[in-house]
C-alpha cells in the first residue's frame, strides 16, 4: 500500500508503475498506468507533469489502490477504467462485453473506404447492419463516418445492447439496435430488411486455441463472444452468410473479421453462396484477418 505521506502526483505515479512492473512487462505497465491516470484522474501525460507536485486526495488514493488491485488480479485495464478509445469514438466497456481490438478498427476503416462515395460521403441512402455488435464499437464508428446512413446493430445479449445503446448516445450517433440470436433462424429479424452492407466480428476463436490466449482475456472477457466449437469453427459465418443472402441488396457488401487460420475456409463458404469479388485481406501484423464479398444476382 502506498504511504499516505507520499501523496504527490509524481510519487503516486512512480509507485503505481513500480507495482505494475512486477506483474506486466515494463512498456506494457507504463501504458496501462498512463491509461489509468488519464481515465480515472483526468491526468494525461502533459497534465500529469504539470501537476507533479500536487497532492492526491484521500478518495483518489483509495481509487488508485483499488485500480492496482484489480490490475494485479489480471482484470483488463479497459474494465478497470470502464472506457477505451476506438478510432475517434469513446467506447464504454464492462464485464460481459468484449473489449474492442485494434484489428476491428482496421475492419471499420476498410468498410469505410469501400462504402465512401456509394451514395455520397455522408452515407445518405445507405443501410448498414453490424451483426453481433457487442459494445457497439463498429456501429458507432460507422455512424460517425456516415451520419446520414441508416445504421442498425443486433446482439443476442440484452446486457451488451444496453452498453451499445449508451455508447451510441455518448458519441451522439443514431443507431437502431435490436435483439437477435443469429444462430436461431426462427428469429427472422426486422421485416423488409434491405441492406447495402452487413459487417460482423463474430466469435471465431477455437476452443483448442485457449492455451495460446492471455490469462486476463480467458479469465475476464465473455467466452460466448470469443469461442466456437473446434468441430464447427464457422458456425457464425455460416449463419450470418445465410442471413446476408436474404438481407443484402444485389451489389451489397459483406465484411467479416476472421480467425487467421480460417481465411480459406471462409472464402470457400462464400464462394458456394451468392457472393463474388471475394477479397481476403491481411491485418497490420500481416495475418489474414478480414474478408470482403459482393452479393451477386443468383
Amino acid at each position: 500500500m502506498i504511504a499516505t505521506v507520499m501523496n504527490r502526483t509524481d510519487d503516486v505515479w512512480n509507485w503505481f508503475n513500480r507495482e505494475l512492473a512486477g506483474y506486466y512487462p515494463e512498456r506494457e505497465a507504463h501504458a496501462i498506468a498512463a491509461e489509468v491516470f488519464k481515465r480515472l484522474f483526468g491526468l494525461p501525460p502533459d497534465k500529469r507533469v504539470l501537476k507533479a507536485g500536487e497532492a492526491f486526495s484521500g478518495p483518489m488514493l483509495y481509487k488508485v489502490q483499488w485500480a492496482l488491485s484489480a490490475l494485479l488480479e489480471g482484470i483488463p485495464v479497459q474494465y478497470v477504467t470502464g472506457v477505451c478509445s476506438f478510432l475517434d469514438a469513446e467506447i464504454g466497456v464492462e464485464k460481459g462485453v468484449l473489449v474492442p481490438r485494434p484489428e476491428t478498427e482496421e475492419l471499420v476503416l476498410w468498410a469505410t473506404s469501400c462504402l465512401s462515395g456509394r451514395k455520397n460521403n455522408t452515407g445518405e441512402g445507405l443501410a448498414i447492419l453490424d451483426a453481433g455488435t457487442g459494445s457497439g464499437c463498429i456501429a458507432v464508428s460507422l455512424a460517425k463516418r456516415f451520419p446520414s446512413a441508416s445504421i442498425l446493430a443486433c446482439d443476442i445479449s440484452p446486457a451488451a445492447l444496453y452498453v451499445a445503446k449508451n455508447n451510441a448516445k455518448k458519441n451522439q450517433t443514431e443507431v437502431s439496435f435490436f435483439l437477435l440470436d443469429l444462430l436461431d433462424h426462427a428469429q427472422a429479424g426486422p421485416p423488409g430488411l434491405q441492406l447495402d452492407c452487413l459487417i460482423s466480428n463474430p466469435p471465431y476463436v477455437r476452443e483448442m486455441e485457449k492455451a495460446e490466449m492471455a490469462p486476463n482475456v480467458l479469465d475476464h472477457e465473455p467466452h460466448e463472444a470469443l469461442f466456437v466449437p473446434d468441430q464447427d469453427p464457422l458456425i457464425f459465418y455460416r449463419a450470418i452468410t445465410e442471413r446476408a443472402m436474404a438481407w443484402l441488396r444485389p451489389g451489397g457488401l459483406l465484411f467479416y473479421e476472421i480467425n487467421e487460420a480460417m481465411g480459406d475456409k471462409v472464402v470457400q463458404l462464400l464462394e458456394k453462396k451468392c457472393f463474388g469479388n471475394i477479397i481476403l485481406k491481411n491485418d497490420f501484423r500481416n495475418r489474414p484477418r478480414f474478408v470482403r464479398a459482393l452479393k451477386t444476382l443468383c
